[in-house]
């Protein structure tokens, strides 16, 4: 299978691109490609984890904490 690239703009940073890093055409294009769906992967996923942590904190009574630093650590600050 070919990619034909007809935009001229396109072809000239897609030969830029592979000039720089020394690999072919396509090898650049792949290469671009899969970075550019690789950061949009991990974008979302944060996006859906920061939601989720949102939602869950939303149920969680403000003034609760799970211990306090007092019972924890001693009179240095190291752990009991």
């Amino acid at each position: 299978m070919r990619l034909h690239i007809s935009n001229p703009k396109a072809r000239a940073l897609a030969a830029e691109l592979a000039t720089l890093t020394g690999e072919t055409l396509t090898e650049a294009v792949l290469q671009a490609l899969r970075e550019g769906l690789d950061r949009l992967q991990t974008t979302t996923a944060t996006a859906r984890m920061l939601e989720f942590a949102q939602r869950f904190s939303e149920g969680m009574p403000r003034d609760t904490h799970s211990s306090q630093h007092a019972e924890l650590c001693d009179d240095d600050g190291l752990p009991c």
